[in-house]
């Protein structure tokens, strides 16, 4: 029998930058993938390698990105929008550090807790469809898991 979850109740969630910091889940997202956990490797190969067979140590780790899709509305302002005013368009114009948060759906309710900046976000307008956007947040530290 499969274990696997359905992804359907993942949920996004940006903290408001208070001293007791609330987060509100960001409005209409419709797929999400990230963080992406990476380690570089440093070459420590030297001439008396076994079998001259390469050598690596681990270096630094990155936790890469946060991308996700929303149904776009660029006048929602507020703690879940997307507008210029107090959403996602000025934490980008403004380069806010914010704190966000990846709620996965399981009966632990686990979560991603990491700082990002927003470094894009690419509305779509097709002409037979919904007005969306696609944004990305660049993990700026360890995430953490709980």
């Amino acid at each position: 029998m499969a274990n696997a979850l359905g992804a359907f109740g993942t949920l996004l969630k940006r903290g408001d930058g208070a001293g007791s910091e609330a987060f509100t889940t960001v409005a209409e997202v419709t797929a999400l993938s990230g963080p992406s956990f990476t380690r570089e490797t440093i070459d420590v190969t030297h001439h008396g390698s076994a079998n001259q067979h390469r050598e690596h140590i681990g270096a630094l780790k990155d936790s890469g990105d946060v991308s996700f899709s929303i149904n776009w509305q660029p006048d929602l302002n507020g703690a879940s929008g997307h507008g210029i005013t107090s959403g996602l368009l000025k934490d980008y114009k403004d380069a806010t550090r914010r704190n966000f948060q990846v709620v996965w759906p399981d009966a632990s309710g686990t979560t991603f807790a990491f700082a990002g900046l927003i470094t894009g976000i690419s509305p779509t307008a097709p002409i037979d469809g919904a007005l969306t956007a696609d944004v990305t947040i660049k993990v700026v530290a360890e995430p953490t898991l709980a």
